[in-house]
């Protein structure tokens, strides 16, 4: 007696965009990238020289229009608190080191 082999038929789904950008929106998604840090690199630097002793290597995110800004020891977590307090609004993510830099180059 032969065993039937059953083959299950691969769904096939969307995993990339088929639209791409255009230039100009890559180019005002980069200006409003730079916008963004302009404006929420003057708070860091403020809160960096304070921040450096007691929260070493903690992430900062920064709200560009009002200027508060959240702390966790943890990228994931401030992430997290990011999506709960401020949903809507785009923020900045530092950490607090010499560079400022969120991981490496």
């Amino acid at each position: 007696m032969t065993q039937l082999v059953i083959k299950r038929q691969v769904r096939r789904g969307r995993i990339f965009d088929t639209t791409p950008l255009t230039p100009e929106e890559i180019n005002n998604w980069r200006q409003e990238g730079e916008e963004l840090h302009q404006s929420c690199y003057p708070v860091f630097e403020k809160l960096r020289s304070r921040l450096i002793s007691t929260h070493y290597n903690w992430f900062i995110a920064i709200a560009s229009e009002g200027g508060y800004y959240l702390l966790d020891p943890n990228f994931k977590n401030l992430m997290h608190r990011v999506k709960i307090y401020c949903p809507k609004e785009k923020l900045m993510t530092f950490r607090i080191n010499e560079t400022g830099i969120c991981g490496q180059i």
